[in-house]
């Protein structure tokens, strides 16, 4: 179990196996992007460090610097590898790359989640560790992710460090709805199920608010619907758009401290008593297009 410790606190559970993965020939390549430990490019501290200590553990595995990303791969890659945004997807052994322009340019149509985990056994601080998520046209690619979930379980399972926590890998697949979808949903005063709440959570989270997972809400209350009526209407027209990435930009910090503001003001609303439908549910937060992992 030290052993196990170590790798999640100098490198990450999530990313020591998906370069078992890589290493073993079932993925192409995973991705270390800097903006998940906060930071810009692959040479600030904490991913110098993982970089470092990912190439003592795998010393065959390959670091290719792209953007101030890092591909890890069992062959090198250059900026000349990328001409388009599904390129990344290929490397990374997304079966439905191709379709992300088409998700691009047809948001309001429904879409299809993958997302591959692995579940650990009882006695660990986490149930369960996500190590691929993708977004699709539609849910044809999901045999091919559960092929990936079947193989990658023998894979981790053998491993001599952290197989002996593996419980097994699942692949799970959820429509995603459109911010418009759900904002009608609201308006018209329908009873939301569990996927469509669940949703309106996670758009309310990509939106940069940290705590929107653990605030307290009332599906039912009016005050809350209308909330999330205008924090939807936010993410489907963020006036901060053009200027994403925010951590390439001089702002970017200080866009980050004013969410967090807005973050704290939005628990205290919430958390203001209503009467019934409370809900706090503690929950996995999704990338907002395709998550390379």
């Amino acid at each position: 179990m030290e052993n196990i410790r170590r790798i999640n606190l100098t490198i990450g559970l999530d990313v020591y196996m998906n370069c078992l993965l890589v290493r073993a020939g079932l993925r192409n390549a995973m991705l270390i992007q800097p903006a998940d430990y906060k930071e810009v490019i692959s040479t600030e501290p904490i991913t110098t460090a993982k970089l470092k200590a990912l190439k003592k553990t795998f010393p065959e595995l390959i670091q290719s610097d792209i953007g101030g990303e890092t591909i890890i791969s069992k062959k090198p890659y250059t900026e000349t590898d990328i001409k388009r945004p599904s390129d990344m997807g290929k490397i990374l052994g997304f079966p439905c790359a191709t379709d992300y322009k088409y998700t691009l340019d047809h948001p309001d149509e429904p879409k299809t989640s993958i997302d591959i985990q692995v579940n650990l056994k009882p006695g660990g601080n986490d149930d369960s560790v996500q190590i691929v998520a993708y977004v699709c046209r539609d849910d044809k690619s999901y045999n091919d992710a559960r092929y990936f979930a079947e193989k990658a379980e023998k894979i981790l399972k053998a491993d001599p460090v952290i197989g002996k926590i593996v419980k097994d890998v699942t692949a799970t697949k959820n429509t995603i709805m459109s911010p418009k979808y759900l904002i009608n949903e609201l308006l018209t005063n329908k009873v939301l199920n569990e996927q469509d709440q669940e949703q309106m959570i996670n758009y309310v989270s990509n939106l940069g608010l940290e705590s929107a997972n653990m605030y307290k809400y009332n599906f039912k209350n009016p005050i809350h619907r209308g909330i999330l009526i205008g924090l939807l209407s936010n993410y489907d027209n963020n006036p901060i758009e053009p200027f994403y990435p925010l951590q390439y930009r001089a702002e970017g910090k200080k866009v980050e401290e004013i969410t967090e503001k807005w973050d704290k003001a939005l628990q205290g609303i919430f958390a203001i008593p209503t009467n019934g439908g409370g809900r706090r549910k503690n929950m996995r937060k999704t990338r907002k297009q395709i998550a390379y992992f």
